[in-house]
């Protein structure tokens, strides 16, 4: 069963669609970097971390984050480390950029810190995870 549901106020710019499978999953769109690129993720409740598949990533299927379209794009060194999230196991690194709600730049976060995939196993139905929960990580 999937149904729509929207995140925030329907007014706008703050309009956010998911879509609910099964009451379980809500997946949904984030735009990233200074080129808007959309990306479906999966909104979390139980992490405050935003993982988003790269196009570093070897063993990820497009569509992935192009992070050479983005002039925003910036490489945290020395930041490589993994992720796990229930099934899903990912490694990659941290990085800083324009990050987007909606595709309208009002919605967007400057200078926003987010891990980029280089690697994942079990993320299959969605390209990364955006954690709305403040000090939790699974």
């Amino acid at each position: 069963m999937l149904d729509k549901y929207v995140l925030g106020v329907q007014n706008g710019d703050k309009r956010i669609d998911l879509t609910n499978k099964y009451d379980v999953l809500y997946t949904g769109y984030v735009y990233m970097g200074t080129s808007r690129s959309a990306i479906k993720v999966l909104w979390d409740t139980s992490s405050d971390w935003t993982i988003i598949e790269s196009s570093k990533c070897n063993t990820c299927i497009a569509p992935y984050y192009d992070t050479s379209t983005s002039l925003t794009f910036e490489e945290i060194a020395g930041s490589s480390g993994q992720k796990s999230y229930d099934n899903i196991t990912t490694q990659g690194f941290n990085a800083y950029d324009t990050v987007c709600v909606t595709s309208n730049a009002l919605s967007c976060m400057v200078k926003f810190k987010w891990f980029a995939v280089t690697f994942q196993t079990g993320m299959d139905d969605f390209d990364g995870i955006v954690g709305m929960s403040t000090g939790f990580t699974p």
